[in-house]
Formats: C-alpha cells, structure tokens, sequence
C-alpha cells in the first residue's frame, strides 16, 4: 500500500545502462515526474524501488533534469517487465537494459499502467 503521495521510480539510461531514479509525484492532473538522480542498483532493491506500480496520467515536468547520465528527457516503458528506460525521442528500436526485450517505439503517450515504482 502507498504511503504517500511521492514515489521512486526505477530507470536505466538507454546509452550506458546505468540505473537512477525519477522522483514522481501525485498531483490532481496525474504523476509529475519532477527530479532524477544517480540510483546505485543495490540501492534500488534495498529500498524496494519497484516493488509497486503507479498507473494513470504523467506528466514530465519543466524542471525535470531528464537522465543523469545522458540527460534525454523521455522515456520508454517496458511493455514486458514494466519498467522504465530514459529515451532521447529520437530512437526508434528501443532495447530495455532492465530485462532485455527489444522492438520498435511506434507511439508515444501520457497514460500509462502498471509502471514500477516504490515508496519514497
């Protein structure tokens, strides 16, 4: 059950693999995704970042920094293991560094299901 109305969701860069996290918050209009930083994995699992799901509207806000290691500013959402990549928006084959599913980005959109995330 979330406590709160912010959680941590678990990404990996699409350019180096690394992970970090993006801060989410839960605002009337949807989840706005606002700060991003460097997430050691071990890190990750330790605080059960990705242990839930968040589903509904998101927004990226202005002040979003986008990936720390590469700075794109998108995403692309794992449709098999859930989780979330950084997407530079220009890319068009996607390959997910979580779980290694690979295919082709053909829409974009800002209501999602099932993303993981964990309690900040």
């Amino acid at each position: 059950m979330r406590r709160n109305n912010v959680v941590i969701v678990p990404a990996k860069c699409q350019h180096t693999g690394k992970m970090y996290g993006i801060r989410a918050e839960r605002r009337n209009d949807g989840w706005h995704m606002n700060w991003a930083f460097e997430l050691p994995e071990d890190e990750a699992v330790r605080e059960n970042f990705g242990e839930e799901t968040i589903s509904g509207r998101v927004v990226i806000d202005p002040e979003y920094p986008g990936c720390p290691f590469c700075g794109g500013k998108g995403f692309v959402h794992c449709g098999k293991c859930g989780k979330l990549s950084c997407w530079d928006e220009e890319e068009v084959l996607f390959s997910c560094h979580h779980c290694g599913h690979t295919g082709e980005i053909g829409m974009s959109a800002d209501e999602f299901d099932d993303i993981k995330a964990g309690d900040y």
